[in-house]
């Protein structure tokens, strides 16, 4: 189940956006429209950096089919496993 959260810390599950969508479609629907936002949303207040390396294909294929368990993407497990990681030190 995927899951997103929004500014305001709300979490709306893929279940909750399906039932608006059918709200919408049916002329029932009784939330308020916000402002759309462009691009990717933000992971943290600081400016981000992108890095690069390079893994065997097998790793990577390891890593996107725990991420896709988990309900994440590639990305978002990196990021979850640096966090833990660093935590630790």
């Amino acid at each position: 189940m995927m899951k997103t959260t929004r500014a305001d810390g709300k979490v709306i599950t893929d279940e909750m956006f399906d039932m608006m969508a059918k709200e919408y479609e049916e002329g029932s629907f009784q939330g308020r429209f916000g402002k759309a936002a462009m691009g990717r949303p933000r992971i943290s207040e600081e400016k981000g950096v992108t890095i690069g390396f390079r893994l065997p294909h097998s790793m990577i294929v390891a890593l996107d089919e725990l991420a896709t368990a988990r309900g994440e993407s590639r990305s978002e497990l990196l990021r979850d496993m640096v966090k833990s990681e660093l935590a630790r030190v």
